[in-house]
């Protein structure tokens, strides 16, 4: 029996990996938050209009890696909950929260 759950914990363990991977939400703003650069840390450059201001003409910065950090781990778990491979870990979910935050947030542990 022990066998049989430790293949069991790992081959969930690796479809856990696996959905962080596909999943779009969580790959970009995890890699936003690592990721530096002179294009990065001077902001994003917007139109007025693609923000969704209409007041005044001109183009706006957005700090894209203070987005990232404002983006925390609930925000990621509220997207991945319904995820079977997410449901699979709730019997240790700090287990699950650090695996997340290991993938997402490596400078922050």
């Amino acid at each position: 029996f022990a066998k049989w759950q430790r293949e069991r914990t790992s081959e969930a363990r690796k479809a856990f990996d696996e959905m962080l991977s596909e999943n779009s939400f969580v790959e970009f703003w995890g890699r936003l938050g690592k990721i530096g650069g002179d294009s990065i840390e001077n902001g994003l450059k917007v139109d007025n209009e693609d923000i969704g201001e209409e007041e005044g003409e001109g183009i706006a910065k957005v700090d894209m890696k203070a987005l990232a950090k404002n983006i925390d781990i609930r925000e990621m778990e509220k997207v991945l909950k319904n995820d079977k491979r997410y449901i699979v870990f709730n019997h240790i979910p700090e287990q699950r929260e650090l695996w997340l935050r290991v993938r997402c947030f490596p400078m922050a542990r």
